[in-house]
């Protein structure tokens, strides 16, 4: 997707899903992540907007030391989900959290199972 300079919009869900042949939660997800660590912030109407952190460093080990796990669901496995799983594990590796990843194969009611159980976390 490139490099992102503060003052950058970031891509829409609608893009970033399309993109990384996820689902709109997964996507949400990530940009509330993103969102919790100061590097974007999501204007009504607009979009998210690339901010980088302000905060201090003891500040952001707080934050992660809560996270305990991520969860990657993808319709379907293909080759460029390898990298993006990759990079996910080097982070979830760095902040002491496990990495789970759900392949749905396109089951739509497995993907509403699973939107469901998200809703509720």
């Amino acid at each position: 997707m490139g490099d992102y300079q503060k003052g950058d919009f970031f891509p829409p869900e609608r893009l970033l899903k399309e993109r990384f042949g996820t689902t709109h939660v997964t996507v949400r997800n990530a940009l509330s992540l993103l969102m919790e660590e100061g590097y974007i912030e999501r204007c009504s109407g607009k979009g998210a907007v690339v901010v980088f952190s302000s905060k201090k460093e003891e500040d952001k080990k707080k934050q992660s030391a809560g996270l305990r796990s991520v969860q990657f669901i993808i319709p379907v496995m293909e080759s460029f989900h390898i990298e993006l799983i990759k990079e996910l594990s080097r982070e979830c590796v760095a902040r002491n959290a496990d990495l789970l990843v759900s392949v749905y194969n396109g089951d739509l009611l497995m993907e509403e199972s699973i939107v469901r159980k998200a809703s509720f976390n």
